[in-house]
């Protein structure tokens, strides 16, 4: 063998070793999975858009925002933080005046004004831009986030409500708004969160997945203090926008635990790269789902519907309509593997107290059958997942199409059961049991006259075997007991079901005069009083949501009973018996309110109503898949 031989031999073998090298070491970064470690070096910029709205003017809650922000130990060498403040009638700070609108940076020395600008609508996406170019104008970065502080009304009403001109931001906008500041698939956002309710929307991923890297949001409303902003003091220049996103999750979630609150909590971090994977997915998995949807089988889907968890109902009146994602699937069943896997791969991270509450929901329509064309032409608007968008119009126009059904009760009463574990049995007919989706009962307190009070709504201890309907209601009603040993029962709708818990809502009327006759002025709220009843009879009162806006935005606030001086328990009268004493099956058509008020410190408490001090009465109701309602005869609870 020849010299040149061996060296062609020898350069060979080296470079085989060579190739094997790199294949192994390419094989290993292409298959070993590596954490998210965008934004590591950089310094961070993150910039707060905070629409004032009523939670500044009614609650000074933007500026109580601004003082637990000064609070908060930053390392203001790794971190830049801008605040875009406006959108308000009044405010309790000395930064921003009525007609104008500002942005501030949090730095060492404080909270200072960097910019006095004319109002401007902050419902307006040229707003947001304004803030944007402003920042990456002025404070250069190498990786830049934002988060949307006000309310939310999910992904079909959107974020913000500047109450000067009563316009919000729609997904939209906010979407037009970025792009046109440059924070597109080429330039990303690190995060984009919403410290606002409702805003974990599947939907809100896909429109904003080409801003951001991540998206944290809350898939049910928030309380009016919003996130913990303490997750400051952890970011280090070292910090990946993931463990940040991480941060805010864990931060926000123990507040609630550590400080004992009781209210409904969760808050996601989504990778919205893996957003058009779920998108692609769910539009496969549904177009099996969509081809089976027929009238003659949609009693089973409506109570699929109806048995999905849903979010925005225990913290406001109305229905968003929005349901958990991950828990609708498992429902509807079919072959969702492709849906589930991409559905793990995108919920990066999420914390919750809710049973079924899996980090990301959908708009799915039931409830909110006065909205449900708008909401799909809105819809429609999204270019989202064509199958999911076709069943849901297919859905729609059965539950609000002809009547299927005619479940009519009316005729029938319910009976004594014999069974020591309920109280009254309702009979059903083959028809009725095969396409009812839900039943409650009604408890009455008669009082003066032929006036009938309702004093619960709901249906929990109700079980349903066969054709038969069973409950348990004697110890469902709460009154009120007061100092002066005066006590009345009062409202009682029940809103949702936990593991060991029901909750409850109670309409009132709050006031506060106690600053009358210095300042001219007083507050007032109608609003629900929410009541949690815990499975050992343990009743705890969580506070006060107010009413929605007009504009359908949840009401990210809650109060407690102490902030206000006096409290209406608002009392509904019907008269369910004609002139003739036969029954009406239009009752709730008609009534009259009127409340029974107390001051706040005359409260000592609330307790289970004993049945036999006055007549009560019980009403049994079933629902249909189309949303329509029958009610029983009355029977009386206590002979």
């Amino acid at each position: 063998m020849n010299n040149k031989t061996l060296n062609t031999i020898i350069i060979t073998l080296i470079t085989t070793i060579i190739v094997v090298i790199c294949g192994f070491t390419i094989a290993y970064f292409i298959l070993i999975p590596k954490e998210n470690t965008s934004g590591v070096g950089d310094t961070k910029t993150i910039m707060i858009y905070m629409v004032g709205s009523d939670l500044e003017s009614e609650n000074a809650i933007a500026t109580a925002e601004l003082l637990e922000l000064e609070r908060v130990k930053v390392d203001f060498e790794a971190v830049d933080i801008l605040i875009y403040m406006g959108g308000s009638n009044n405010y309790y700070n000395d930064y921003v005046d009525v007609g104008e609108n500002v942005i501030l940076e949090y730095n060492e020395n404080g909270i200072d004004i960097v910019e006095n600008i004319p109002a401007k609508n902050m419902g307006n996406p040229n707003t947001l831009e304004y803030f944007l170019d402003y920042t990456t104008t002025n404070y250069p970065s190498g990786n830049y986030s934002l988060i949307l502080w006000n309310h939310g009304g999910g992904p079909l009403i959107g974020y913000g409500l500047d109450e000067t001109t009563n316009d919000i931001l729609t997904l939209a906008e906010i979407a037009s708004a970025l792009n046109n500041s440059n924070f597109n698939q080429d330039n990303k956002l690190g995060l984009l969160g919403f410290d606002a309710c409702l805003m974990a929307g599947i939907e809100s991923a896909y429109i904003l997945r080409d801003n951001a890297e991540f998206l944290v949001a809350s898939q049910e409303s928030e309380p009016g203090f919003g996130w913990d902003y303490t997750f400051l003091e952890t970011i280090t220049k070292e910090s990946s926008n993931l463990e940040i996103g991480k941060s805010i999750v864990d931060y926000y979630y123990n507040f609630f635990i550590d400080n004992g609150f009781s209210q409904d909590c969760t808050l996601s971090l989504l990778d919205l790269s893996k957003a058009e994977n779920v998108e692609k997915n769910l539009n496969d998995y549904f177009l099996n789902i969509e081809q089976n949807l027929t009238s003659q089988n949609f009693v089973e889907y409506a109570k699929n519907r109806v048995n999905t968890k849903a979010f925005g109902g225990f913290t406001t009146s109305s229905s968003y309509d929005l349901v958990d994602l991950n828990n609708m699937i498992d429902l509807l069943g079919g072959n969702n593997q492709d849906l589930k896997k991409s559905l793990d791969e995108f919920i990066v991270y999420n914390k919750t107290n809710l049973s079924n509450s899996n980090g990301i929901s959908i708009y799915y329509p039931y409830y909110n059958k006065t909205n449900a064309w708008q909401f799909l032409n809105i819809y429609k608007s999204f270019d989202f997942a064509p199958n999911y968008t076709q069943y849901i119009n297919d859905f729609v126009n059965i539950l609000v199409g002809n009547r299927l059904v005619n479940l009519d009760i009316s005729k029938s009463m319910p009976v004594e059961s014999d069974e020591d574990l309920y109280d009254f049995e309702f009979i059903l007919t083959d028809e009725q049991a095969n396409n009812m989706v839900s039943a409650e009962y009604i408890v009455f307190h008669k009082i003066e006259g032929d006036l009938y009070e309702p004093v619960y709504r709901g249906n929990s201890g109700l079980v349903r075997d066969d054709n038969t309907l069973k409950a348990n209601i004697r110890d469902k009603v709460i009154k009120v007991t007061t100092t002066d040993d005066e006590t009345q029962d009062i409202t009682l709708y029940e809103i949702e079901k936990g593991s060991n818990y029901v909750n409850y809502f109670s309409p009132v009327m709050l006031s506060d005069f106690r600053d009358y006759v210095e300042t001219g002025e007083f507050d007032m709220m109608s609003g629900y009083l929410q009541i949690r009843v815990y499975d050992d009879g343990t009743i705890e009162p969580l506070g006060i949501v107010p009413m929605e806006t007009e504009d359908g935005i949840a009401p990210k606030m809650l109060t407690n009973l102490d902030d206000w001086h006096t409290l209406q328990f608002l009392k509904f009268n019907y008269k369910i018996f004609d002139e003739n004493g036969n029954y009406d099956t239009n009752w709730e058509s008609g009534g009259t309110i009127y409340g029974w008020e107390l001051y706040i410190d005359e409260i000592t408490g609330f307790a289970k109503a004993d049945l036999q001090d006055s007549e009560y009465y019980c009403i049994f109701s079933i629902t249909d898949s189309q949303g329509n309602v029958s009610y029983s005869q009355t029977v009386p609870i206590n002979n």
